[in-house]
């Protein structure tokens, strides 16, 4: 009962206000709700920005500050509506010769008819109808509805919405109702919006998949019901003027209505700014598919418009800070681009790390991590971009770090990989493997795999080098260093006695020293030892990381210790031989298909031993196995 005084008492004094104070009111509130409601500003546009991703900020901002505006006005009429007389409702929702050309030829063809009405903030105009048109029959008239959950609210729209003849139709019990008017050859009204849930009719909308409700679809072809959609274009304060237009259903769909009304909605709201800014753009209209888990994949089978599907779910993916742990990431990050075809993949990483994976194709967007610096001034920068409203955030990092510049870009939906007991406060989901996948004999690509499977993704996940063949020259790699762990660094006297076997079991051959500037000092010291002998270059710091793979590609064999390098040396499909220390080969080795070979001087492979154990001739054995030395000349 206060509820409804309340309802009854606003809607009073909302009635008897003057034009301009309720037209101050809403823009006030509009106001309000965009500056201080932060979840749904950002929902706002975020919707704008897909839609419209060629308008500038100030345009999109004007849209959704007038839209909030423009809510608040709607949410107002349906309240102050019950008190307004009919001398009022008809001056101020009129209608154009369409409607009365489709009263007139109703009355003679006497068929099934659906009109559907989009979500624009003079909706309720629909319900003044019987007022212009008194020749139609109200009893052959209905319209489905989405009922309040509170009773009194429910009582109070309910009454005024059917006081001038529309029967109200519930969607939970009005069913039969709807289909008893549609046998009948009555006219049967439905709210049109792409907010219908898991169980709606997939289809797109301005690009991005969307759910929208399958009742018309379902009801045309039953009935053979003509489908229109009522255009309640607005005018004024509360006021519009109502057009009828007969969607076009003649085209190559499952589900014609819902194809043709989207595109109509499409080009509608294009067509004018005004109109634009009247729809609710608050409404999270494409959230069907982007509830939780399972959102990397999306079934295809139940988009009947998937050629005008575009790539505008934004993924941002952001990757780990060390070369091994983004290259085991590699082969998943690419499967989601087959998973999730509209997928648009933004990669955050460190700028070496940018430009290689754009060279290698994998992701669509790139943002450069800054220069390491004061905090303050690291972590305003990724204010700018808000501004990107990605859907999702992938984190492959297991920092602190990470989790709060996810936060301060401002993505509803970040996700991250969870070791207990640790703590992500920041994360929206946190994946904590099974117990099984920390286990030392499970390889980290498979957590990452399975961490992606748990949102959905379900394409093949390959592990085909990236590089496309390259011919093999007479060059053997050698990867020396290792920058985040000295105590996988194989000894600098045992890799020059290494190159001394080298020189004279393959003496045509070339010996490269690959690295970073990191590892100069390390291969300087090696070359050192070879100054006079032009069969050994140094290039540790010398060639960035697209030069080091497409060097690694052509050479016929890479021998390192368990570091980043030796991963590209894989990728390019290069065979390796690695050498291993206190790291497990199972948990880290590399992951591409092509010759491997593992070098531990442990039947452990999870055991912790000193990299000097390993001897030059143990290596030497295993490149006889790659590279046979030739035989005594004869």
């Amino acid at each position: 009962m206060v509820i409804r005084f309340l309802l009854g008492f606003v809607g009073v004094l909302g009635a008897a206000m003057p034009g301009w104070l309720v037209s101050f009111v809403c823009w006030i509130c509009g106001r309000l709700v965009y500056y201080f409601y932060h979840r749904r500003r950002r929902i706002l546009l975020s919707n704008l920005d897909h839609a419209f991703p060629n308008k500038n900020f100030p345009w999109k901002k004007n849209i959704a500050k007038t839209s909030c505006a423009r809510m608040i006005e709607l949410g107002f009429l349906a309240i102050a509506g019950r008190w307004f007389s009919e001398q009022r409702v008809k001056r101020s929702f009129t209608i154009d010769s369409s409607v009365r050309d489709f009263a007139e030829n109703y009355s003679k063809k006497n068929a099934a008819t659906i009109i559907l009405v989009p979500h624009f903030s003079c909706l309720e105009a629909v319900t003044t109808l019987p007022l212009h048109l008194p020749g139609l029959d109200p009893s052959k008239i209905g319209v489905l509805y989405r009922s309040f959950p509170n009773p009194d609210v429910e009582a109070y729209i309910k009454h005024r919405r059917e006081r001038f003849g529309f029967r109200l139709l519930s969607r939970k019990n009005g069913l039969l109702r709807a289909k008893e008017i549609l046998r009948n050859a009555g006219i049967l009204g439905l709210l049109f919006d792409q907010n219908a849930g898991k169980n709606g009719l997939l289809t797109t909308f301005f690009g991005r998949i969307a759910s929208s409700t399958g009742l018309p679809d379902i009801f045309h072809r039953k009935f053979n019901a003509r489908v229109f959609v009522l255009f309640p274009r607005r005018t004024g304060l509360w006021k519009a003027v109502s057009s009828l237009q007969e969607l076009d259903l003649q085209i190559d769909s499952t589900n014609p209505v819902a194809f043709a009304m989207n595109r109509w909605l499409e080009k509608t709201l294009a067509s004018d700014d005004e109109v634009c800014a009247d729809w609710l753009w608050m409404h999270n209209r494409w959230r069907s598919q982007y509830d939780g888990g399972g959102f990397l994949h999306v079934s295809a089978k139940r988009i009947d418009d998937l050629p005008l599907l575009e790539r505008k779910t934004r993924i941002f993916i952001r990757f780990p800070n060390w070369l091994g742990d983004v290259l085991m990431a590699l082969p998943v990050v690419k499967a989601v681009s087959r998973s999730r075809r509209d997928a648009y993949l933004t990669i955050i990483a460190k700028k070496q790390f940018c430009e290689l994976l754009k060279h290698l194709s994998v992701g669509d967007g790139y943002i450069p991590l800054p220069e390491k610096g004061f905090w303050y001034w690291y972590f305003c920068k990724f204010f700018h971009h808000r501004k990107l409203f990605p859907d999702f955030y992938i984190l492959l990092t297991n920092s602190f770090r990470g989790d709060l510049e996810a936060r301060i870009i401002g993505c509803p939906g970040i996700f991250g990989i969870g070791h207990r007991p640790r703590i992500r406060p920041l994360l929206t989901e946190c994946w904590e493997p099974p117990s099984d996948l920390n286990s030392e004999s499970v390889h980290q690509r498979l957590v990452i795999q399975k961490f992606f499977e748990s949102m959905g993704l379900n394409a093949h996940v390959s592990r085909a080098p990236l590089v496309n063949n390259r011919s093999k020259t007479k060059k053997i790699a050698l990867i020396c260093g290792s920058e985040n762990f000295p105590e996988k660094r194989w000894p600098i006297r045992k890799w020059c006695e290494l190159i001394d076997e080298l020189l004279k079991n393959h003496c045509d051959y070339e010996i490269l020293l690959i690295g970073t500037d990191g590892d100069a000092q390390i291969t300087r010291s090696i070359k050192d030892n070879f100054s006079g002998c032009s069969a050994v270059t140094d290039l540790a710091g010398k060639t960035s990381l697209i030069e080091c793979l497409e060097l690694l590609a052509t050479c016929s064999l890479a021998i390192g210790n368990d570091t980043g390098g030796i991963h590209l040396a894989n990728m390019a499909g290069c065979p390796v031989l690695v050498i291993y220390g206190p790291t497990n080969p199972l948990r880290t080795g590399p992951i591409f298909d092509g010759q491997v070979k593992i070098l531990k001087k442990s039947n452990d492979p999870a055991s912790v031993v000193d990299i000097s154990r390993v001897n030059v001739s143990d290596v030497i054995a295993l490149v006889e196995d790659i590279i046979p030395s030739p035989g005594p000349m004869s």
